[in-house]
């Protein structure tokens, strides 16, 4: 795998010292369940933009083609038995009976699992088509590829290879450290490990490899332990917003006009450095003054990080720094939407927060036992789970990432002031970890 320096959340990590785990897992208290979201590795952008500073093509997956070819063979394989929806599966350039078949990194890759069946820029649900400038199937892109051309918004082989290393950080903290799972998945019980993914390829993948760092398979020989992934529907879909959602795209635009009013200078700075670039400045004005857009700045920010990540040379003009300034307004947009746009915050979080919520309830419903004069709290209304996971690895997308950081107060940690709020678009691989700890009984003093 490519060794490309990271800008990942493997990288921000914190060092696993006797010190870190004795002041975040203190004796008195006991771990007993953790839901762990995070984003999908490094990938190349989704849709094509500032093509004159941008790859020609993006040669980045030398290996990921190999992989991403043999694991959408094996989807395909299992699909059948298994999907019943009116869409139609994978790509049909898979097909053995496909004379006019060609190398698969020549062809267009669709990004999802379960691609809609409705014509392109048509498809509904959760995802949607979130860019105006998707390459379609006959994108000229493709004649220009060779055997290391990533498709459109894949996992690349530097994406791979880091979350691989998230999962052995996880084994490292999980099985090493805490002893909270088995050493080995054969000692797993029905409701110790739940996986769940959005059906973007780069989302399946992700969680495939932190599977693989997580329980390494290390002979060749060895009978292989199978996990069951989860996927919901694209209709029933939590882990990714319905960008065909009128009302979500409608507060989108009313959040960036908000921002740009409560953060004018930096909104100005940011817009007047993209402007300038003698590079980009022409397509950066057309993004950001087209109004169908729901997000602006991440549209430009998709790309630049992207290039970043896989060690593109930027415009001299588009330093490090100026990629994250864009980044952060993208992501004062999104994380401050529970701040000052409360409809907007409930529909990013409420999708997540149920999934997350009942997990964690009915996990504590598990352990309530009621005192002789007080009445157990009712969690089971919600959505009662009878056996709630103790552990849930949940693969997802920035969009997963955000709206939970905002859920859990991430702009409050350093000030109430809005001016001086903690904003971070999340980094490929970054990981969120929810963790319920049952503590001791805590008696009432005497008065």
């Amino acid at each position: 795998m490519s060794e490309i320096s990271p800008l990942n959340g493997v990288s921000d990590f914190p060092e696993l010292s006797d010190r870190f785990i004795k002041e975040n897992y203190p004796s008195k208290f006991k771990l007993v369940q953790v839901q762990l979201y995070h984003r999908h590795g490094e990938r190349v952008p989704i849709a094509r933009k500032f093509a004159n500073i941008s790859p020609l093509t993006w040669d980045f997956c030398k290996n990921a083609n190999v992989f991403h070819e043999e694991f959408r063979k094996s989807v395909q394989r299992i699909i059948p038995d298994s999907h019943s929806s009116s869409d139609s599966p994978l790509d049909p350039n898979l097909e053995t009976h496909n004379s006019n078949k060609k190398e698969f990194w020549q062809t267009y890759r669709e990004e999802r699992v379960f691609p809609s069946h409705l014509p392109f820029g048509q498809r509904i649900g959760a995802g949607g088509s979130v860019s105006l400038n998707k390459a379609g199937p006959n994108d000229e892109y493709y004649s220009n590829a060779n055997p290391s051309t990533c498709g459109w918004g894949q996992l690349s082989d530097v994406g791979w290879n880091t979350m691989r290393k998230t999962g052995e950080y996880i084994r490292t903290l999980y099985i090493d450290k805490l002893g909270f799972l088995p050493k080995s998945p054969d000692e797993l019980k029905s409701n110790d490990l739940l996986l769940r993914t959005t059906d973007y390829s780069r989302a399946l993948e992700s969680i495939h490899q932190v599977i693989s760092g997580l329980y390494p398979i290390k002979d060749s020989g060895s009978n292989k332990h199978k996990f069951n992934v989860l996927i919901r529907t694209i209709q029933n879909e939590t882990l990714f917003l319905n960008f065909q959602c009128k009302n979500l795209k409608e507060q989108l635009v009313k959040m960036h006009k908000t921002v740009s009013k409560i953060y004018p200078d930096e909104t100005e700075n940011v817009k007047n450095m993209l402007y300038e670039s003698a590079s980009i400045g022409t397509e950066a004005r057309e993004t950001l003054e087209n109004t169908q857009l729901a997000s602006p700045f991440h549209s430009v920010y998709d790309t630049l990080v992207a290039m970043r990540a896989h060690s593109v040379d930027l415009p001299s003009e588009v330093t490090a720094e100026n990629v994250d300034r864009i980044g952060n307004l993208a992501a004062k947009q999104w994380m401050l939407s529970g701040v000052f746009n409360t409809q907007l915050g409930r529909l990013q979080f409420s999708p997540i927060g149920l999934d997350l919520l009942n997990n964690m309830v009915s996990k504590i419903n598990n352990f309530s036992s009621p005192g002789p004069k007080t009445k157990s709290p009712d969690f089971s209304k919600p959505l009662p789970i009878e056996n709630p996971p103790s552990f849930a690895i949940y693969s997802g997308h920035d969009t997963t990432i955000v709206p939970t950081l905002a859920a859990l107060g991430f702009h409050l940690q350093n000030s109430n002031d809005p001016k001086e709020y903690s904003v971070v678009w999340p980094s490929f691989g970054c990981v969120v970890s929810i963790e319920l700890f049952k503590g001791p009984v805590i008696e009432k003093s005497a008065t």
